[in-house]
């Protein structure tokens, strides 16, 4: 699904919600353009800007960036060159102990030892593809794919088995999958 950065982006009915101790986020993406003087372009956003309340994966003018609430807390960078290329970004997170970003299927970088223990995702809190929940303008430019949630930290080699295969819609632990290629409107 192609995003212009102009006003493109996907408002997702929240049926993610639940209390978190682990997480993976996965998607294919290709940036458009350069990010130098746009900041974070939101893959994925859930959540309320508020302790223990938000997740999310994001580009940014030199790589990707994962994060986890509170707003700034609990950040992960990679870098690398993505413009106008197909990378596989996946986030994992376990509860207090690491949030790591994996790009290609490769383990780019690590935070560990977080003192965050939970997120607590509830029904009405907002939740965009190629935006964010803070700002509908910080938009996305590029094309998303195959972006999936899952409600477990998949181990490293999981995460690079998922960039060479396919992700089944019945997987174990896997709470949504857009696989975006459905046609117009789907």
């Amino acid at each position: 699904l192609s995003f212009d950065r102009s006003d493109d982006y996907v408002a997702i009915t929240n049926n993610l919600d639940g209390n978190y101790t682990e997480f993976t986020i996965i998607a294919s993406v290709k940036v458009n353009q350069n990010l130098s003087n746009a900041g974070w372009a939101y893959i994925f956003d859930i959540g309320q800007d508020a302790d223990g309340r938000r997740f999310g994966l994001a580009a940014t003018s030199n790589g990707f960036v994962g994060y986890v609430a509170p707003y700034n807390e609990f950040i992960v960078y990679a870098e690398l060159s993505h413009e106008g290329e197909w990378n596989d970004v996946a986030l994992t997170w376990s509860a207090g102990n690491f949030l790591k970003i994996f790009v290609n299927g490769m383990l780019i970088t690590e935070l560990n030892q977080m003192s965050l223990n939970n997120i607590n995702v509830q029904s009405n809190d907002p939740a965009y593809i190629a935006s964010t929940i803070i700002n509908t303008n910080d938009l996305f430019d590029g094309s998303i794919n195959n972006l999936s949630i899952w409600d477990v930290a998949l181990s490293n080699s999981q995460i690079e088995a998922y960039h060479s295969s396919a992700i089944d819609i019945n997987e174990e632990d896997l709470k949504a999958l857009w696989t975006f290629n459905e046609g117009d409107g789907d």
